[in-house]
């Protein structure tokens, strides 16, 4: 297809979309419930990791590749912390949204994060933040992701 035909196919600015609509609105009464859901989770789970002995370096750091939830430092080295956050009797529980596929994703997100600062050779691990919200609380569990 030719340049004149492709832009003779895209939309008139007019016929794009709303931008408003497109980018999510900022307010709180237009974020939808479940995004509500994963940002409590994230606080939660920083709050918990502290308790750890954890300081929070870094939040949702955003790349071409993915997202990093949380990233956190210790005297051992950097924690890469990816939350998940779901309601009791979910279809999935939280421990288990994270796969082989998402694990590899993150261990990359994080070489990636350390090599663009100069730190190729520190030590890190990455923990899945896993919470469950039910009629009775949160329960927050931490899990160290094998790396081998």
């Amino acid at each position: 297809m030719s340049d004149d035909e492709q832009r003779h196919r895209r939309p008139h600015p007019a016929q794009r979309r709303n931008a408003a609509l497109t980018q999510g609105a900022a307010d709180a009464l237009c974020v939808e419930p479940r995004r509500i859901l994963g940002l409590a989770g994230e606080h939660l789970a920083e709050r918990e990791l502290e308790h750890h002995g954890l300081r929070v370096v870094a939040r949702n750091v955003r790349t071409r590749f993915g997202e990093i939830d949380l990233i956190c430092r210790d005297a051992r080295g950097y924690t890469f912390v990816e939350v998940k956050t779901r309601r009791a009797g979910s279809f999935v529980a939280a421990i288990e949204a994270v796969d082989a596929r998402k694990a590899a994703r993150l261990a990359a997100l994080a070489q990636g994060w350390l090599a663009h600062r100069g730190e190729r050779d520190a030590v890190w691990r990455i923990v899945i933040a896993a919470l469950t919200v039910s009629a009775q609380g949160t329960r927050v569990e931490l899990l160290d992701l094998d790396r081998s």
